[in-house]
């Protein structure tokens, strides 16, 4: 099992803010993982006082199909005040 935590900040002309995230790896399989994360995105227009707060859940897998070739997914639950709903996303991909 892996846990990996990201906090990334960032300043600019017209925003600034900050999103940091938590992932839960295991691999309970060979060529295989499932995850789990969270996720926080804070943020401010130039010009506004109110911040904009996102907040995500996410679920993924992903395995491998021979040698070259994988399938993965994953299901985000997006909550705040720019993401409000689920995203559903399917991958089959092809390493070199």
């Amino acid at each position: 099992m892996t846990a990996i935590m990201q906090l990334a900040a960032f300043a600019g002309p017209f925003e600034n803010g900050y999103n940091y995230s938590i992932r839960v790896n295991e691999n309970p399989w060979g060529g295989g993982m499932i995850g789990l994360a969270y996720g926080v995105y804070l943020y401010k227009v130039a010009g506004t006082d109110a911040p904009r707060n996102n907040r995500w859940l996410e679920m993924s897998a992903q395995t491998n199909i021979g040698i070259h070739n994988y399938l993965s997914g994953l299901v985000q639950f997006g909550n705040g005040d720019d993401i409000n709903g689920i995203r559903i996303q399917a991958e089959l991909g092809y390493r070199f």
